[in-house]
């Protein structure tokens, strides 16, 4: 029996031969994708002295590399947990508001908060979109800032056309930041912190005057806040697919960071950086129709902190790929009645700031929580004694885009979270 040990290109050795790093196989085919896909009377055959091609992975796993990945289902229950939280820490915080200014949640004060949420999803929908797909966008904030500033001296009159115009540009800008981020390969957060540099410095420079639009968005406040909501379930829904999940996360490294993750992970993370920052641009029109032009010191890094909050309050994992469903828009209520309630009880705090923090810091443990808690089940240990499949040699040859280099494992920091460990 004889098979391709990835060592060398058209080498095949029999089986049991030591050319170099094993792997222990545990003896199920889920836990071994490749070994499935590759099992059968071609394995192993060679044609006019060359090594047959190498085994494709289940397409199911296509996130995760063979050696390093987490074959199964994600675990959602996490995230449902989460959000009975988040609806209850809603409920509470809305009893207080009520307290503390009686009428607050009816007539126009509810429509100004239904407004206030809707920004707030609209920027951690953009945020959310950008740590799924693992290339986080900070320039959200300053994408809104832009749209605002746009449409504020732009518009005379009419909004719309200069709206879709500041959408175009930020789509525009978008393209470029996520052309750099897969082309060089390069940490999407360092990218997107220099362009939101560049929104700022841009903001800083202008000085809009009075704005003339013919639109008023505080009577359509219900029909705003049902919109972004459904956008925000809906993509969540379709996120719950095991192959759309773990495929629009691709670019995610399950190994060495700086390893390319494949032509596909670059095209979907190019896409997912235009969608946010479009996203971000339809919130900064939606501030410009509820308050008018924002003040330009400070608030696109504001409003950056304020959509990451809400995407990782909302139970998206800072590292990509997981998310829940109901989350985000439940972290941008919570937050819109925490901001309104604060103005209340302590006007002088600087409540969007403090709030944001706030909201960052609670969201990176959340962040804990879900990969923890939200990984697939692993299988359970097998004796010594019964395991009978042999140690043998990975069977994907480290050629492939999709296959890292073999992870070493043990030493001091080994546990059973160990990078590119096999189940123990």
């Amino acid at each position: 029996m004889a098979f391709d040990d990835g060592t060398q290109t058209g080498v095949t050795r029999p089986l049991g031969v030591s050319t170099g790093e094993f792997q222990a196989v545990r003896p199920t085919f889920e836990a071994v994708p490749a070994l499935v896909a590759g099992s059968g009377s071609d394995a192993g055959q060679t044609t006019g002295g060359a090594a047959a091609t190498a085994p494709v992975p289940n397409l199911h796993y296509v996130f995760d590399d063979p050696n390093d990945g987490e074959p199964g289902r994600d675990r959602v229950l996490v995230h449902g947990v989460w959000e009975l939280v988040l609806a209850l820490a809603i409920a509470g915080v809305g009893i207080a508001l009520t307290q503390a200014r009686p009428g607050a949640l009816a007539g126009d004060q509810l429509r100004d908060l239904l407004l206030a949420a809707t920004v707030i999803g609209l920027l951690g929908i953009a945020s959310a979109v950008s740590l799924r797909a693992a290339v986080p966008n900070l320039a959200v904030g300053g994408a809104a800032v832009f749209a605002a500033l746009w449409v504020a001296e732009n518009a005379d009159g009419q909004w719309l056309g200069p709206a879709a115009v500041a959408v175009g540009i930020c789509a525009a800008i978008g393209l470029a930041q996520g052309l750099v981020v897969a082309g060089l390969h390069v940490p999407a957060w360092a990218v997107s912190l220099a362009v939101l540099l560049c929104f700022g410095a841009w903001a800083a420079a202008q000085s809009p005057g009075a704005v003339d639009i013919d639109y008023t968005a505080r009577p359509d406040a219900y029909l705003w806040f049902a919109v972004v909501s459904a956008v925000s379930v809906i993509g969540s829904l379709f996120g719950l697919s095991p192959s759309l999940r773990r495929g629009f996360a691709r670019f995610r490294p399950v190994a060495d960071p700086a390893r390319r993750r494949s032509v596909a992970a670059a095209v979907i993370a190019v896409v997912a950086t235009v969608v946010s920052m479009v996203i971000a641009a339809v919130g900064g029109v939606l501030i410009v129709l509820i308050d008018g032009a924002p003040d330009a010191a400070g608030a696109a890094v504001e409003l950056t902190a304020l959509g990451l909050g809400a995407a990782l309050l909302g139970g998206t994992s800072a590292f990509g790929r997981r998310g829940g469903i109901f989350g985000t828009i439940f972290a941008a209520c919570l937050l819109a009645l925490v901001v309104a309630w604060l103005v209340e009880v302590h006007p002088q705090v600087t409540t969007t700031a403090w709030v944001s923090a706030g909201a960052i810091g609670v969201g990176l443990a959340v962040t804990r929580l879900v990969e923890r808690f939200g990984r697939p089940v692993l299988l359970p240990p097998v004796e010594e004694e019964e395991s009978w499949m042999p140690r043998v040699h990975s069977l994907a040859p480290t050629s492939k885009p999709w296959q890292p280099a073999p992870t070493p494992t043990g030493g001091l920091w080994s546990s059973d979270e160990g990078w590119g460990a096999p189940p123990q």
